[in-house]
């Protein structure tokens, strides 16, 4: 994975299966889900699960809080935890887009280096079916 990744699609056009399929080449420890929904910002509370061994976090997004997208470009990331000693990853992302965040968003040349934008409208792929322990609290049926 090279680029951090954007998931964009319909409700229940398995934006989330492809994530966690897109996960599955790290170690369960390596990634985290953080819902995003209620923030318009990176803040200590956004990372609270993130381990020194980090190296993928998957954000489910709103068209309200886009901006975030754009703090990715920042590629290290301090993570404070109150009774811990602070310490910096460099995590890969992968936003998962609500409806209302389209093609229409990424149209700069700067977001189309940074960003692979991955469309559920054009995407194939197999069904996703649930897993014994899926890493998803809610199994593979996603955030949005």
């Amino acid at each position: 994975m090279e680029k951090n990744i954007v998931i964009i699609g319909k409700n229940g056009s398995n934006k989330s299966c492809r994530a966690e399929e897109i996960s599955n080449q790290f170690k369960n420890n390596e990634v985290i889900y953080v819902s995003a929904i209620d923030r318009n910002s990176f803040d200590e509370l956004l990372f609270m699960r993130c381990t020194q061994e980090t190296k993928l976090i998957i954000i489910d997004i709103r068209k309200k809080n886009f901006a975030l997208i754009y703090m990715t470009y920042n590629e290290i990331i301090t993570i404070k935890k109150k009774g811990f000693e602070q310490f910096k990853i460099s995590p890969k992302f992968i936003f998962v887009c609500d409806e209302k965040i389209n093609k229409e968003a990424f149209k700069g040349a700067s977001l189309l280096q940074r960003f692979e934008i991955i469309d559920m409208e054009t995407y194939t792929m197999k069904r996703c079916e649930m897993i014994e322990e899926p890493k998803m609290s809610n199994g593979c049926y996603g955030f949005l």
